[in-house]
């Protein structure tokens, strides 16, 4: 069965914006948010920042693949380090390198579905924050493009990522391969 997200009058759909095999995207609309109304996340982190910087690129040798998703500042230093996943695992050291990276960085996370939890067992400093706290911190902005963006992302999460469980059954495609495939991830 397809699922379908019915949305409340004046919600805009996201389904197009956030989709869920674009980690970039989500980051991209979080930063957007963040820029704007940069006090839900500091009331939610305990930490004030002045800046928003989208994959942040360690100072040295790097890697290619080696960009944390947001890095907030707070006069021009590393304050919060948040990496985002969606249906993606952690890379080997991954966050390892990252905190070494941006070591004045006081808080550590990694953000991520409350569906699709990551293992941080072995991470420390990185701690879980998960996108339905964010959202709904969100939801609550002075903002009102904000607030209402954040709202419709949250009631839309069902949706635009399809849940796989134990009475998922695998030849059972629906018209919507694509998305299975994706539900599958």
């Amino acid at each position: 069965p397809e699922t379908m997200t019915v949305l409340e009058p004046g919600m805009p759909d996201l389904s197009y914006l956030v989709p869920a095999s674009s980690e970039n995207r989500w980051s991209d609309l979080l930063a957007t948010l963040i820029t704007i109304d940069p006090e839900p996340l500091q009331r939610l982190l305990g930490l004030d920042f002045d800046t928003v910087e989208r994959e942040a690129i360690p100072p040295g040798p790097v890697r290619k693949a080696d960009r944390l998703d947001v890095l907030l500042r707070a006069g021009g230093a590393a304050a919060a380090a948040i990496e985002v996943k969606l249906l993606s695992d952690l890379g080997e050291r991954q966050l390892e390198r990252y905190a070494a990276s941006f070591p004045t960085a006081q808080v550590h996370r990694v953000l991520h579905l409350e569906g699709l939890p990551v293992n941080l067992s072995q991470t420390a400093p990185w701690t879980s924050m998960t996108w339905e706290a964010v959202l709904t911190a969100y939801s609550g902005s002075a903002n009102s493009w904000v607030s209402t963006t954040a709202r419709a992302w949250l009631l839309q999460i069902p949706a635009l990522v399809p849940a796989v469980d134990a009475d998922t059954v695998w030849n059972d495609v629906p018209d919507d391969a694509p998305g299975m495939e994706l539900a599958l991830r």
